[in-house]
């Protein structure tokens, strides 16, 4: 059981940490960048909760202008 929760806290850092780095990307206008960690973020713990820390997380992000695949997932609900 130890070693379950040890693999889960690391995946939920995972994915933070991708959020993290877009926002980094995203401030440096490297817009290619930060919508590739934002997908990485997503596919590793894909749902609402993550959308939510992309587009609020440290600043407001524009799903719509910097990762538009997004938008499909927002769609569908």
């Amino acid at each position: 059981a130890y070693e379950e929760i040890n693999k889960s806290i690391e995946l939920e850092m995972s994915w933070f940490n991708y959020v993290l780095l877009g926002k980094v990307y995203e401030m440096k206008g490297e817009n290619r960048l930060a919508a590739d960690a934002y997908l990485t973020a997503f596919n590793l713990r894909p749902g609402e909760n993550t959308l939510y820390w992309i587009e609020n997380g440290v600043f407001q992000t524009s799903v719509q202008k910097i990762v538009p695949y997004l938008n499909s997932f927002l769609a569908e609900d």
